[in-house]
């Protein structure tokens, strides 16, 4: 949703500038079936069949200049499922 990316833009402008004019790549990850029978592996397996075990990854990509040589800057944010930050990785 877009509340969820503008709220992420907001969070990783201070790193990334100008995110606002930044290419977005999205990618959606599931579980996969370890083929385990555990009561672990049984609750996932359900949860995956909802899915509901989903990641989301976000990736902003945006030219800059550095020291008159233009670069892609990128910042990469994965989601839980329920869209809260759980990992942010940013390149200088």
């Amino acid at each position: 949703p877009h509340h969820v990316i503008n709220g992420i833009k907001s969070v990783v402008e201070p790193y990334l500038p100008g995110i606002q004019q930044a290419e977005l790549d999205i990618l959606q990850s599931r579980h996969v079936d370890s083929g385990g029978d555990s009561l672990v592996d049984k609750n996932l397996r359900s949860r995956a069949k909802t899915g509901k075990t989903g990641k989301t990854l976000l990736i902003f990509r945006k030219q800059v200049m550095i020291d008159q040589h233009q670069t892609t800057a990128y910042a990469r944010i994965t989601l839980d499922s329920e869209g809260k930050i759980i990992k942010s990785v940013v390149s200088r």
